[in-house]
């Protein structure tokens, strides 16, 4: 192809460049804005998206190698050492590496960072916190860490703070007390002044404090400790060097490995099919041409219209150069030089500007999100290259058509001012109907499937294609329709069937997006509503318990005295279990309800030949005609009557009476015989090796059944439950393990939760305060940023199509002026021609992206965890946020109009019109 013939359309469309600035503005904009927003993405995503030679100084500072203890037995591992197996079936401990058998196997200079549980003391109470001891600050570990504010500790009374710390109150130059995790509150703790905060990305803790290697607070105390051991030395660690490691059972991450990594590492292992790297899969590939596909559809729908009007402005001249001589060649590469011309620096500016874009995103998370800890600056040059490219093609495509149609019009028409008429192909209606039913066909049959997301996708790309292909005959229709409404929207709709090559576009750009985002908005809401679904609540909802392991009754007793403080007017009520437990030992209390039919002995002595059914081993559920699957389960409980109905248990007169005349209440009435009485053993149950009894205890007891509590689909089963009282009389011992809180209007506000949690924990090691607030997620965020995106969407479509409109109908404006219309009426013009083009695009993109939504819902919401906690296929959720699509539908239209309505100019100077 000869450049000669392009170089005069080069000329004409650098000329109409600088002469229609702000047409040639909205093009641009148009075009460049979706390149932009990928090209931001693409910098961000990049930045975030750390190689393994990036995150080398996170993991390594600036060690040779980072050595990790995987058990004694030989392993195989990848080159960067973070994936590793073994090759034993048997496998080994991990903990039996001790730091001076690491260091005696790695024969060097190896530093010993450790982190360990510990607590911290508020004014109410502790937080539980991560210690780690380090000199982050020093040249050797550059990298390990990333200061936020502050500076790094210099002596052993300072440490440096995670943002998590600080933002509860304890921020650079405040003092905190630190204390080992096993302390009691009594134990002095030490203390420490913070003089910095960051963030140690390796340490996966929130609550991190970070102070020098000789700290006391620092010093690793308890089991519960992690090392990280990284080897020093002006050495590299080569791949050899690594792979004799593995023999003993090390994995590591060598500097030298990682930024060079050995071709042939993979022929040295035992099992290197274990470590094969699969590239990119089918399906991801998929998803990417989708992605890249509906950008470029986007770009095209949105740029079209612009080109549509910049040709019809330019009618004229381009009928004279036809005139004077130039083929249909010279004028479609007029126009297509334009197109070129603007599509190419919009592009290229729409790439370029998205890096320094990325740039202050990525400068702004950490100081928004101080946790967050993003890789190194990097830009995504290929992806910024292909979106600038394929936002120049997206132009030349959107101008292909205006070209083709200008090139076909009549010059002697044109030059005497008229407009001619528009026609749509008739077999473009036909093929886009069998394009929207084949996108419906795959979304909903084979979309509805295990693993047919991408169906779905691919069925959602087509039916937009099919409903875009049916957009000119729709849009004709309605301007056939306006006849029968008011003068405005008449105006507008014959307006736009008029000129569908610029109306189609716009709503197809319209569709589209709100097509997306119904899409997306139906399948989080059914996701949303399955959640909802499947919320398991632990108790009665408003119920707060109270749970603490190993404390006295005067401990329960202060912690009845702060609950009173937190929670005015209300107090804890006790409530425990038979029996009781010492702390280390292998015995352990039961119950045991002889079921009919089942060993009269305590089930754990009782032989196989014995257990008849499983009703022996779950006797809590013998009998029960709605035998759960899965429930949770208590053997005893003992509390009084007040205590019970503050958990949620009603009882009836009956039960009560059993209750008060030291009887027990059992989950079935399969326990209890004709009598109204029932079996209780009491003993304690040796778990250190065979299993064997001591402390039997058998009572017979007047017995009431209670069925369990249902809360959801989760069934609470207790097996006895018994007042103190009864316990007393029948010399059973017991122990308050748990409380409630007395009942009350409203339930305990999360802050005064938050409050007695921190206020227990800083008298015992372990406590839980749990109020049951059921299912209290809330989608009203995603919702919002749904509407958000398609309020956006429909705004910029309608409103630059609107602009496009009223550019376009000057002469018929100044017209109706001519002739008597009043100013308000290009008002009301500008508004219908919104409401058409808005609602119109607005309620086909819900009625294309209706069908997708409920096919991706399908699989997203038809598998799910049965009630023995295994993945199953369902009947399938959906839900249509209706209210939502309403907005999108109607409501944003109407903003759209109102807009322009306002925004539009009453007066236009009164155009020289010829015959048409």
């Amino acid at each position: 192809m000869s450049l000669a013939g392009w170089r005069p359309a080069l000329r004409v469309a650098r000329r109409d460049l600088v002469r229609h600035k702000g047409r040639n503005a909205l093009v641009a904009v148009m075009v460049g804005l979706p390149v932009l927003a990928v090209s931001t993405f693409a910098t961000v995503y990049e930045t975030n998206d750390m190689t393994s030679v990036e995150q080398l100084n996170q993991q390594l500072g600036q060690a040779q190698a980072l050595v990790t203890p995987t058990g004694s037995d030989p392993i195989d591992q990848n080159v960067d050492g973070s994936n590793w197996s073994t090759l034993s079936e048997q496998g080994s401990d991990a903990g039996e590496w001790t730091p001076d058998k690491v260091r005696t196997a790695v024969g060097g200079d190896l530093l010993d960072i450790t982190s360990t549980s510990s607590t911290m003391r508020t004014e109410r109470g502790r937080l539980p916190v991560h210690v780690v001891a380090a000199d982050a600050g020093s040249p050797q570990l550059a990298g390990f860490s990333t200061l936020r504010e502050g500076r790094y500790p210099r002596t052993d009374d300072e440490v440096l703070v995670s943002p998590w710390v600080a933002d509860h109150g304890f921020g650079v130059g405040h003092t905190i007390e630190l204390l080992p995790a096993g302390a009691d509150s009594a134990d002095a703790g030490r203390t420490a002044r913070v003089v910095g905060t960051g963030v140690v990305p390796t340490v996966y803790d929130d609550a991190m404090v970070l102070g020098l290697p000789n700290a006391p607070f620092a010093q690793p105390s308890g089991d519960d400790v992690q090392h990280i051991y990284l080897l020093r030395g002006p050495d590299p660690v080569s791949w050899a060097r690594v792979r004799e490691l593995n023999k003993v059972g090390l994995a590591v991450t060598s500097r030298s490995v990682v930024q060079h990594p050995p071709a042939d590492w993979q022929s040295t292992l035992t099992n290197p099919e274990a470590f094969t790297e699969y590239g990119s899969s089918n399906a991801d590939r998929a998803v990417l041409v989708l992605v890249v596909f509906s950008i470029v559809l986007e770009v095209i729908l949105l740029a079209g219209p612009a080109f549509a009007v910049g040709v019809r402005r330019q009618r004229r001249q381009l009928a004279l150069v036809a005139a004077a001589g130039g083929t249909a060649r010279d004028v479609r590469r007029i126009v297509l030089a334009q197109a070129l011309t603007t599509g190419a620096l919009a592009a290229v500016a729409g790439a370029l500007l998205g890096i320094p874009l990325g740039a202050l995103i990525v400068w702004a998370v950490p100081r928004v999100r101080p946790q967050s800890v993003l890789g190194p600056f990097d830009v995504a040059w290929l992806p910024l290259l292909v979106a600038a490219a394929l936002g120049a093609v997206a132009a030349l495509t959107a101008a292909y058509f205006p070209a083709r149609a200008a090139a076909r019009q009549d010059v002697v028409a044109v030059l005497a001012g008229r407009r001619g008429t528009v026609r749509s192909r008739r077999g473009l209606p036909v093929l886009g109907a069998v394009l929207l039913g084949a996108g419906a066909a795959a979304a909903l049959v084979l979309g509805t499937k295990q693993g047919g997301e991408y169906w779905v996708a691919g069925g959602t790309l087509v039916m937009v294609l099919g409903a875009i292909a049916l957009m000119p005959s729709v849009v004709g229709g309605i301007g056939r329709l306006g006849r029968h409404l008011p003068l405005g929207l008449r105006l507008a709709t014959r307006d736009s069937a008029r000129q569908r090559g610029r109306t189609a576009p716009a709503v197809a750009a319209v569709m589209a997006a709100v097509a997306g985002v119904t899409t997306l908005a139906i399948g989080a809401s059914s996701d949303f509503a399955q959640s909802r679904r499947d919320y398991q609540p632990r108790q009665a909802a408003g119920v707060t318990t109270i749970t603490a392991d190993s404390v006295d009754d005067a401990w329960w007793t202060a912690a009845n005295t702060t609950a009173k403080q937190l929670a005015p007017g209300r107090e804890l009520l006790p409530v425990g279990s038979l029996g009781r437990t010492d702390p280390g030992s292998s015995w352990s209390p039961s119950v045991y309800v002889p079921p009919k039919g089942c060993p009269a002995e305590p089930i754990e002595l009782a032989s196989e030949a014995s257990q008849p059914a499983d009703d022996c081993l779950n006797w809590q559920t013998a009998g029960l005609n709605d035998r759960p699957n899965s429930y949770s389960s208590t053997p005893s409980v003992v509390a009084d009557r007040a205590a019970l109905a503050a958990l949620g248990y009603q009882l009836d007169a009956n039960q009560q009476a059993v209750l008060d005349a030291g009887g027990v209440l059992l989950p079935s009435p399969a326990l209890i015989d004709s009598t109204s009485h029932a079996t209780l053993m009491t003993y304690d149950v040796y778990y250190g090796g065979t299993a064997k009894t001591r402390d039997l205890q058998v009572h017979r007891v007047r017995a009431a059944a209670l069925p369990p509590m249902r809360q959801g689909t989760m069934l609470t089963v207790v097996g006895a439950i018994m007042t103190p009282t009864t316990a007393k009389q029948l010399g059973i011992a017991w122990q308050q393990t748990s409380a409630v809180l007395s009942p009350s209007a409203n339930p305990l506000s999360r802050s005064a939760q938050d409050k007695l949690q921190e206020s227990l924990l800083g008298t015992t090691r372990y406590a839980e305060v749990y109020t049951e607030r059921g299912f209290d997620e809330s989608f009203a965020l995603p919702l919002v940023g749904l509407i958000a995106v398609a309020a956006l969407a429909v705004l910029v479509g309608t409103l630059t199509a609107t602009g496009l409109a009223l550019v376009d109908s000057r002469p018929d404006a100044a017209t109706l002026a001519a002739i008597g219309a009043r100013p308000r009426t290009r008002r009301t013009m500008a508004a219908a021609q919104a409401v058409v083009i808005g609602l119109l695009g607005s309620l086909a993109g819900i009625a294309v992206g209706l069908v997708p939504g409920i096919a991706v819902a399908w699989p997203l919401t038809a598998q799910h965890n049965d009630a023995n906690g295994n993945y199953v296929w369902g009947t399938p959720i959906i839900a249509i946020p209706w209210l939502m699509l309403a907005l999108i539908g109607i409501g944003v239209p109407l903003l759209a109009a109102a807009a322009a309505g306002l925004g539009v100019r009453s007066r236009l100077p009164l155009t020289r019109r010829l015959g048409q």
